[in-house]
């Protein structure tokens, strides 16, 4: 495993140099006010595009100025994401580092967003988000979990992500205890939804002991996403014999008594 681990290294670059020379005329702002700004401005031109559209239809003009407002919209949240970028940088104060997480989760809810961090020049939008996702920070690493696991959950890019090394910094993180349970369970998910690609088989089932353990979890949560992984993995013919011991923590699972006390407790069969 340590030498397969040694091949998929995951190489950090530090997102501040572009601060620096080449973005040195551009003074960052705050993420968030950018932000603000632009939803405003969008809701401003959805006012104006149906004050246009009422007034053509009371005047009986049909079709006239009704897509103003769409091809903007992509090229607009550009700036934002550079900002995010550079403020994940590993120099960076830890208030920004944490606004550039809470960036990063809140775009990465759109496609649109997903194409554009992606897809960033040099591949600096991935790897801004491995770098907070590395932080000794929770909040950092909770968020850009999170992030990751919208956007892996994107066939589209999920290729991409497994590519970078995704696979490999979400996995260890998901099946430490040391690790905060909200980043653990956003890890788990990504992980689940990678395993749907071929591709991260054999890396899975290096951990698979890992995994095992999580389909005994006590969180419901965490145990619903190791048993979506072990589904994805046993679509594989050619590893579904190494999944053997996934077996019993999934019997374990049909086993689970719960009663119908007023408190509803569940009496959870260990391994």
């Amino acid at each position: 495993m340590a030498d397969d681990e040694q091949k998929a290294k995951i190489v950090h670059r530090d997102n501040d140099d572009l601060s620096t020379s080449e973005h040195s005329a551009h003074v960052v702002g705050d993420p968030w006010k950018e932000m603000n700004l632009e939803q405003q401005e969008r809701e401003q031109k959805e006012r104006e595009l149906k004050r246009t559209a009422k007034k053509n239809d009371l005047l009986g003009i049909v079709g006239q100025q009704q897509s103003l407002s769409t091809n903007e919209d992509e090229t607009t949240l550009v700036v934002p994401i550079k900002n995010l970028v550079t403020f994940a940088g590993r120099g960076r104060d830890i208030k920004e580092r944490r606004q550039s997480a809470f960036g990063f989760a809140h775009f990465s809810m759109e496609q649109s967003t997903q194409q554009q961090i992606t897809e960033f020049e040099n591949d600096y939008g991935i790897d801004a988000l491995l770098s907070l996702l590395q932080s000794d920070d929770a909040v950092c690493r909770r968020y850009s979990a999170l992030a990751l696991g919208n956007i892996v959950s994107n066939e589209k890019f999920c290729g991409k992500c497994v590519e970078y090394g995704v696979l490999e910094a979400m996995l260890p993180l998901a099946i430490d205890d040391a690790t905060d349970l909200e980043t653990r369970r956003y890890c788990m998910l990504a992980v689940a939804n990678m395993a749907a690609q071929a591709a991260t088989h054999g890396t899975i089932v290096q951990s698979l002991d890992g995994v095992v353990v999580l389909l005994d979890s006590l969180d419901e949560e965490l145990q619903k996403c190791a048993t979506l992984c072990v589904q994805n993995l046993s679509t594989n013919a050619e590893i579904v014999m190494s999944l053997e011991e996934c077996i019993q923590p999934l019997v374990n699972l049909l086993s689970i008594k719960k009663t119908t006390t007023t408190t509803a407790s569940t009496q959870h069969v260990p391994l």
